[in-house]
């Protein structure tokens, strides 16, 4: 790097060097977005001078500049910068960072027949969700809408379903062992071999239902009689 001395240059000189700096900045930046418009691979490399405290530049240069401004902006080349000036490089884009550690594994829950994978979680339960063969026993699903729901083999046992929608669902051979039914719409749902022993079916909404073969042990049902007392069903006391 070289060290110069230069006369002082009036105000309107100076500003005029400045605005031809950014000007020359501009133009570097702006082939760059052209070549990268155009397909090109843009310019790897600029440089230019960093000129120090009170650097004072030849007179066809623009004269005195404050420290910290930038001249002789170039693209893939190396400018010449005044002794006792720094000579600056950047690229368009930074180098690559180390790569962050792997993140821990989710959870998901199991797959069917169909491959399908399941969320077996009930932080978002919604009409039509498929929680088919899922282990959710003492599940809080009380004024759940859970219309169309797939819980076919789900594990139910002791899970609140008070006021929930179960309109259509398909609990085919569901564990719903001490479950609690009270007042739950289960119109049109397919219970098919079902479990429903010691549950809670008072005031349930069952009209519709699909319940072949469904295993009966003391059941309240839904007129508050006990299957047991009623031929070991709920049939004709919904």
């Amino acid at each position: 790097m070289h060290h110069f001395r230069a006369p002082h240059l009036s105000g309107s000189s100076r500003l005029l060097r400045i605005v031809g700096i950014a000007t020359v900045i501009a133009i570097a930046f702006g082939a760059g977005s052209i070549f990268t418009a155009m397909g090109t691979p843009a310019p790897v490399t600029y440089s230019a001078c960093l000129a120090a405290t009170n650097s004072r530049l030849p007179s066809y240069l623009g004269g005195i500049l404050p420290n910290g401004t930038l001249y002789n902006v170039t693209i893939n080349s190396t400018p010449r910068c005044q002794q006792g000036d720094t000579l600056v490089t950047w690229n368009q884009q930074g180098p690559i960072g180390p790569t962050g550690p792997t993140g821990q594994t989710g959870k998901t829950g199991p797959s069917g027949p169909s491959g399908v994978v399941r969320d077996c979680s009930i932080s978002n339960v919604y009409p039509g969700i498929n929680l088919a063969e899922c282990a959710m026993p003492g599940a809080d699903l009380a004024n759940s809408d859970l219309t169309g729901a797939d819980l076919a083999s789900t594990d139910l046992t002791s899970a609140d379903l008070t006021y929930a929608n179960l309109t259509g669902a398909n609990l085919t051979d569901a564990n719903l062992t001490d479950a609690n039914l009270t007042f739950a719409n289960l119109t049109g749902a397919n219970l098919t071999g079902a479990n429903l022993t010691d549950a809670n079916l008072t005031a349930a909404d069952l009209d519709g239902l699909i319940f072949t073969n469904v295993f009966w042990s003391n059941t309240t049902c839904p007129d508050g009689t006990n299957s047991d007392s009623d031929g070991n069903t709920c049939t004709g006391h919904f």
